[in-house]
């Protein structure tokens, strides 16, 4: 995905709201914000959007002198996210096709994420999405993918959203006896999930899957290692918009699952922002 004025701008809003949430005096918090717009003014043009996020997060710890600058924020979504899994759970039971359901409460809790320029009800997200339709649908073609494989790769996106996206993977696990691996960051990075957080909240839900962290400390080491992870007899989940822009171009049997945010994007793929999408590229 090459990057324009749009994303830049996308970019660093996502900076600004990042930054206004450290505990930090607010001189500091100036400072910073000044150092991330010379960044961007001066970082090659050529960088994709989720690099110059890796360039843009990495500053922002190092000048605040945070090594998880999202840590609270974080660990609020998956308190929030966690608070409505018994609805989620309740939804499931009534549902006629319960792995269905359980995907689009992983898409839902896909709008837990700060970097969207509004504040958001979660519990009225996770309803509407639960009542409505796809823009785009390859659901029939992924429980065709999915009778023919063995595992289940899921590719972690943010922390809230972690939680439903869990739950889905229990199901394929107990349910359908799928074998589960997760693929998630070591090191903190925006508001994402990372291994450490991975490892807790499986023992808090009680899946039992295998866990491979990516080394994030580096944007070109992490897309090569990524990939060098994934399985093309697996069925890949891969959540959120980095990790399409990250994949969108790899031949396996990767579905994409995510809420539009981006208007870019979403004309690529032929949708609408504020659309929920499950698709294979």
């Amino acid at each position: 995905m090459v990057t324009d004025q749009v994303c830049l701008e996308c970019i660093k809003r996502t900076a600004e709201r990042a930054i206004n949430k450290l505990k930090i005096n607010e001189p500091q918090k100036k400072n910073i914000v000044k150092n991330i717009n010379l960044l961007l003014e001066k970082i090659d043009k050529t960088y994709s959007p989720i690099e110059i996020n890796f360039e843009v997060f990495s500053k922002i710890s190092s000048l605040s002198g945070i090594y998880d600058p999202l840590k609270e924020l974080k660990e609020q979504s998956n308190l929030n996210a966690y608070q409505l899994l018994p609805y989620v759970k309740e939804e499931k039971r009534k549902s006629k096709d319960v792995l269905f359901s359980l995907i689009k409460a992983a898409v839902a809790g896909n709008i837990i994420d700060f970097s969207i320029d509004k504040e958001v009800n979660l519990q009225k997200t996770l309803k509407e999405v639960l009542k409505s339709n796809f823009a785009i649908n390859d659901y029939k073609l992924f429980l065709e993918k999915l009778k023919d494989a063995k595992k289940v790769q899921l590719l972690t996106d943010n922390a809230g959203e972690i939680i439903f996206d869990l739950e889905l993977l229990a199901f394929l696990q107990k349910r359908l006896n799928k074998k589960v691996i997760i693929i998630t960051k070591r090191y903190p990075f925006s508001n994402d999930i990372t291994l450490k957080e991975v490892k807790t909240l499986t023992k808090k839900i009680k899946l039992k899957g295998k866990i491979i962290s990516i080394n994030n400390k580096n944007y070109q080491n992490y897309k090569n290692e990524i990939k060098k992870k994934l399985d093309n007899k697996a069925v890949v989940i891969s959540k959120g918009q980095g990790n399409y822009e990250l994949l969108s171009d790899e031949k396996l049997n990767i579905f994409f699952l995510l809420m539009m945010k981006c208007p870019i994007i979403a004309k690529e793929i032929g949708c609408n922002v504020g659309d929920v999408v499950f698709f294979q590229k």
